[in-house]
């Protein structure tokens, strides 16, 4: 068992407003010019006018994004993928998907309104409505360890009343630095009975006892790839690191934490594949001789089996409030 959790992402903030050639570590390149106010080096997402909004600055690479406004133009929703991996359609994310994600949202006159680098990413369920249209449409078919740039604009975003007590005002276009951390999806139901003819379900869903928490020990059998690529319209099948059946308490970092997390809300039974990001795998180190660095994993997993330790369970439920009495 892999028990290497990825180590934060060490990030370096800059002031997007400052003048390019101060910032840390740019170097000289030959750059268009868009007008007296505004260059636009490497890739860039650009509507044409006279204003130049708002730049911004990844780990991967020097990226600005710019929006220029003339007179009433309406904003388009944009979208770039930095580094795309090309992974295969079956790795991408999709609506119905848990997908895990960190970001950090601009205004155009360059504040941050919220971040979540640094922290736990947000979990959420694609095509579900729990975040903004924009989020929806630009974190749809993307790989696990993607970093995506967005420019939303407010009809995609907050809209008319915009959000947070005048935080993100009225009418305002949005711009998104988020990387896909993880995929997690159910591949497989999870059957009425066990192999010893025992209910798993009641009503249709999972019996509690049965439905992985934290704390649980649970018996799966996991196949652990690489990503697999399209290049070309060629499928280019990932390299199989692992194939294994393992029990663990889970929680315990027995296994890395994107794995740890994503079997979490699994039925006993039930079959699901994890694509975890490199923050969410083995990290820049990767793991010697099997993972290489900074590598997106596939790891396709059955649950053979749910045991839960009650008097953890108790423990648990009363510590969280969620005993029931009576």
């Amino acid at each position: 068992q892999h028990s290497l959790n990825a180590a934060p992402e060490q990030r370096r903030e800059r002031n997007p407003w400052l003048p390019v050639k101060e910032w840390p570590g740019f170097k000289s390149l030959d750059l268009p010019i868009l007008d007296s106010r505004c260059v636009a080096p490497g890739p860039a997402i650009v509507q044409p006018g006279k204003f130049c909004g708002v730049r911004m600055w990844t780990r991967l690479s020097l990226v600005w994004v710019v929006f220029c406004v003339a007179g009433a133009q309406r904003v388009q929703f944009q979208r770039e993928v930095q580094n795309p991996l090309n992974c295969v359609q079956s790795e991408q994310s999709r609506n119905g998907d848990t997908i895990s994600v960190t970001y950090k949202g601009f205004l155009e006159d360059g504040t941050v309104f919220d971040s979540n680098e640094g922290k736990e990413p947000i979990r959420f369920v694609l095509g579900e409505g729990r975040v903004i249209k924009g989020w929806e449409k630009g974190l749809l078919k993307t790989c696990p360890g993607e970093k995506v740039v967005m420019i939303i604009p407010s009809d995609l975003g907050y809209g008319s009343k915009g959000a947070g007590g005048g935080v993100i005002p009225g009418g305002a276009t949005l711009y998104f630095i988020a990387t896909l951390e993880a995929v997690t999806r159910k591949t497989q139901e999870a059957p009425e009975k066990d192999s010893q003819g025992k209910n798993l379900k009641e009503n249709g869903k999972c019996k509690d006892l049965k439905l992985i928490k934290k704390g649980d020990k649970v018996t799966m059998t996991s196949t652990v790839s690489l990503l697999s690529a399209n290049v070309n319209g060629n499928i280019i099948p990932g390299t199989e690191i692992d194939k294994s059946t393992d029990t663990i308490k889970v929680g315990d970092g027995q296994v890395i934490k994107g794995w740890d997390e994503g079997v979490v809300g699994a039925c006993q039974g039930e079959e699901r594949r994890i694509v975890l990001g490199p923050n969410l795998a083995w990290g820049e180190k990767g793991l010697s001789g099997i993972v290489p660095a900074n590598a997106t994993v596939v790891i396709d997993v059955k649950i053979d089996s749910v045991e839960r330790d009650l008097v953890f369970n108790f423990l648990d439920q009363i510590s969280s409030g969620n005993f029931r009495r009576g």
